[in-house]
Protein backbone atom coordinates (compact mmCIF):
# COMPACT_ATOMS: atom_id res chain seq x y z
CA UNK A 1 0.00 0.00 0.00
CA UNK A 2 1.03 3.43 -0.79
CA UNK A 3 0.87 6.59 1.22
CA UNK A 4 -0.84 9.50 -0.06
CA UNK A 5 1.43 12.42 0.01
CA UNK A 6 0.20 15.60 -0.42
CA UNK A 7 1.83 19.03 -0.04
CA UNK A 8 -0.86 21.52 0.72
CA UNK A 9 1.73 24.78 -0.32
CA UNK A 10 2.63 23.66 -3.43
CA UNK A 11 -0.79 22.58 -4.28
CA UNK A 12 -2.15 25.73 -3.72
CA UNK A 13 0.36 27.46 -5.73
CA UNK A 14 0.13 25.26 -8.67
CA UNK A 15 -4.18 25.86 -8.51
CA UNK A 16 -3.15 29.78 -8.58
CA UNK A 17 -0.82 29.05 -11.65
CA UNK A 18 -3.94 26.89 -13.28
CA UNK A 19 -6.35 29.72 -12.24
CA UNK A 20 -3.86 32.58 -13.57
CA UNK A 21 -3.80 30.50 -16.72
CA UNK A 22 -7.27 30.07 -17.25
CA UNK A 23 -7.43 34.09 -17.93
CA UNK A 24 -8.62 35.16 -21.22
CA UNK A 25 -5.27 36.66 -22.84
CA UNK A 26 -6.73 39.14 -26.06
CA UNK A 27 -6.36 38.17 -29.18
CA UNK A 28 -5.21 41.09 -32.00
CA UNK A 29 -5.95 40.55 -35.27
CA UNK A 30 -4.04 41.97 -37.96
CA UNK A 31 -6.33 44.80 -40.56
CA UNK A 32 -7.02 42.80 -43.48
CA UNK A 33 -5.39 44.42 -47.36
CA UNK A 34 -7.77 44.36 -50.07
CA UNK A 35 -6.91 42.85 -53.48
CA UNK A 36 -5.19 39.62 -53.81
CA UNK A 37 -4.51 39.25 -50.23
CA UNK A 38 -8.06 39.44 -49.39
CA UNK A 39 -8.70 35.63 -49.63
CA UNK A 40 -5.52 34.78 -47.75
CA UNK A 41 -6.13 36.80 -44.79
CA UNK A 42 -9.89 35.42 -45.01
CA UNK A 43 -8.12 32.04 -44.28
CA UNK A 44 -6.14 33.50 -41.66
CA UNK A 45 -8.50 34.97 -39.92
CA UNK A 46 -10.30 32.08 -39.85
CA UNK A 47 -7.54 30.30 -38.71
CA UNK A 48 -7.15 32.70 -35.68
CA UNK A 49 -10.74 32.54 -34.56
CA UNK A 50 -10.18 28.58 -34.44
CA UNK A 51 -7.15 29.01 -32.04
CA UNK A 52 -9.08 31.60 -29.77
CA UNK A 53 -11.85 28.94 -30.04
CA UNK A 54 -9.62 26.04 -28.73
CA UNK A 55 -7.24 28.58 -26.83
CA UNK A 56 -10.96 29.77 -24.70
CA UNK A 57 -11.57 25.76 -24.48
CA UNK A 58 -7.42 25.26 -22.83
CA UNK A 59 -8.49 27.78 -20.61
CA UNK A 60 -11.99 26.50 -19.12
CA UNK A 61 -10.13 23.27 -18.73
CA UNK A 62 -7.22 25.05 -16.39
CA UNK A 63 -9.82 26.55 -14.95
CA UNK A 64 -11.39 23.52 -13.81
CA UNK A 65 -8.02 21.57 -12.69
CA UNK A 66 -7.63 24.87 -10.65
CA UNK A 67 -10.78 24.59 -8.48
CA UNK A 68 -9.90 21.12 -8.26
CA UNK A 69 -6.57 21.07 -7.28
CA UNK A 70 -8.33 23.67 -4.09
CA UNK A 71 -11.10 21.36 -3.41
CA UNK A 72 -8.86 18.47 -3.33
CA UNK A 73 -6.74 19.96 -1.30
CA UNK A 74 -9.52 21.23 1.43
CA UNK A 75 -10.84 18.02 1.07
CA UNK A 76 -7.35 15.95 1.92
CA UNK A 77 -6.50 18.43 4.48
CA UNK A 78 -9.70 17.95 6.34
CA UNK A 79 -9.86 14.30 6.55
CA UNK A 80 -6.06 14.19 8.00
CA UNK A 81 -6.94 16.98 10.34
CA UNK A 82 -10.75 15.33 11.31
CA UNK A 83 -8.65 11.32 11.62
CA UNK A 84 -5.87 13.35 13.40
CA UNK A 85 -8.49 14.76 16.08
CA UNK A 86 -9.93 11.27 16.18
CA UNK A 87 -6.80 9.62 17.04
CA UNK A 88 -5.92 12.14 19.50
CA UNK A 89 -9.02 11.65 21.16
CA UNK A 90 -8.99 7.82 21.35
CA UNK A 91 -12.65 8.02 19.39
CA UNK A 92 -10.98 4.81 17.31
CA UNK A 93 -12.59 2.04 18.46
CA UNK A 94 -9.70 -0.62 19.08
CA UNK A 95 -8.98 -3.56 17.48
CA UNK A 96 -11.17 -6.80 18.98
CA UNK A 97 -9.08 -8.76 21.30
CA UNK A 98 -6.59 -6.07 22.03
CA UNK A 99 -9.10 -4.51 25.17
CA UNK A 100 -7.06 -4.23 28.42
Amino acid sequence: MNTFTLDPEVTRSLARDLDQQSLPQPLALPSLPGGCLSDFCSALTAAFHNVAARDEMMRSDLAHLAEVAVVTTHAALTVDSDGAAAFANENVAPRPGTEG
